[in-house]
């Protein structure tokens, strides 16, 4: 288990041995305040991936301690403009998903370790809340204006809101899981929707 920090950086409990270890934060970066981590995801590499609320993606090698950081900064307008990490998801390409809040849906490719906004148009191109990846590599994401689907073979992108069945258009950071028989779970301002994307059918009238 990984836990994160405000302040001190990661820490890693072991549930079967007890064991813990402790990951710092490079002392300059914390003397910057820039560490607000919001979540991570573990590779299969073992490498730990963290979003922050500073504009930061980083990668954690929990063998060495080594941390990299992946500044999503940019100018727009002539301001800086800086977003939310709020959600990570791997896919099974081992790359990440990255729904944050003011950029949209963001996709990042853990080997030539670029950003792309390809993804973030239609309503992901602005506050995106969660993110998760099923097993067919569809990309699931919850927004302020329903959850859209994303086939990322086909470029595509399909909103689903009220009409559809989705019982809130507003949904909330933190509130996501994904099952291990499938089942996809979005928190929202009614409460919660479920679905198992494998049972998932559009109706086309």
């Amino acid at each position: 288990i990984y836990i994160l920090t405000t302040n001190i950086g990661v820490l890693e409990f072991n549930i079967k041995t007890g064991l813990s270890n402790y990951h710092p934060m490079p002392k300059e970066r914390l003397s910057r305040g820039e560490f607000s981590l919001s979540m991570a995801v573990v590779a299969s590499d073992s490498l730990v991936w963290i979003g922050s609320r500073e504009s930061f993606l980083v990668k954690l090698n929990p063998l060495s301690s080594e941390y990299s950081f992946f500044n999503l900064n940019h100018t727009k307008a002539g301001h800086i403009k800086r977003s939310y990490l709020l959600s990570l998801a791997l896919d099974r390409d081992s790359n990440l998903w990255i729904a944050t809040y003011g950029d949209g849906l963001l996709h990042f490719n853990t080997k030539s370790l670029q950003f792309s906004q390809k993804y973030a148009r239609d309503v992901l191109q602005k506050n995106t809340y969660c993110v998760i990846v099923d097993t067919t590599n569809r990309v699931w994401v919850s927004t302020n204006y329903g959850i859209a689907r994303v086939t990322p073979s086909a470029n595509t992108i399909e909103p689903f809101g009220q009409s559809d069945g989705t019982f809130c258009s507003e949904f909330n950071e933190g509130a996501n899981y994904l099952t291990s028989n499938g089942d996809i779970y979005f928190g929202g301002t009614n409460g919660f929707i479920k679905f198992n994307p494998y049972e998932f059918h559009v109706n086309t009238f």
